[in-house]
């Protein structure tokens, strides 16, 4: 029988041919277990999509973070736009971000990665540890990420409140919305 080695035919032509050989019992298992079959593999099918997906997607959460905690670090503009910009375009691809890098094809899917980036998604591929992104919230007061769930405060402001006004936690930041100190700061 040929069956399973066309899969455009429908239920009735997998019926059809299932009968000419045998009873109709056994053309409607044919037929419920094509059914199953097909269903498995799109199902798988979603699955491995959605993985990938949800790959790249932690990747570029994870390079939005860097490119957040280096603008609250007050390191380069430049750099932190750079990890921004990645974040984006592996947001955007349509292959799995952790395939593309095992066969390095990820530099030709990314336009402009550097070294250090591809150092990162490396490790984060691998689930090894990113001493980058370690480092950088070792660096970071936890009350900084806190400040910036605030709408309107993003990390320039959050750089300047600290460097103005040494503030590091939000019950911090209240007393000096109270106090009038927070409107003379600029960022």
């Amino acid at each position: 029988m040929r069956l399973f080695h066309e899969p455009n035919h429908d239920v009735r032509s997998w019926l059809r041919v299932a009968a000419q050989g045998s009873t109709l019992l056994a053309a409607g298992l044919v037929a419920l277990i094509w059914t199953g079959v097909h269903f498995y593999l799109e199902s798988e099918r979603s699955s491995a999509e959605q993985a990938a997906l949800r790959n790249s997607a932690n990747l570029a959460a994870a390079f939005e973070e860097i490119a957040t905690l280096k603008e609250l670090q007050g390191e380069d503009g430049f750099r932190s736009q750079a990890f921004r910009n990645t974040a984006r375009r592996l947001e955007t691809l349509t292959q799995s971000a952790a395939d593309l890098f095992r066969s390095g094809s990820l530099k030709d899917a990314v336009s402009s990665l550097g070294k250090t980036q591809l150092e990162v998604i490396g490790q984060l591929i691998a689930g090894e540890p990113c001493p980058a992104l370690d480092d950088l919230r070792a660096r970071t007061p936890p009350g900084h990420l806190e400040m910036l769930r605030i709408p309107g405060v993003g990390p320039k402001k959050v750089r300047a409140l600290h460097l103005e006004l040494g503030i590091t936690t939000l019950p911090e930041l209240a007393a000096a919305c109270e106090a009038g100190r927070v409107a003379a700061v600029k960022g």
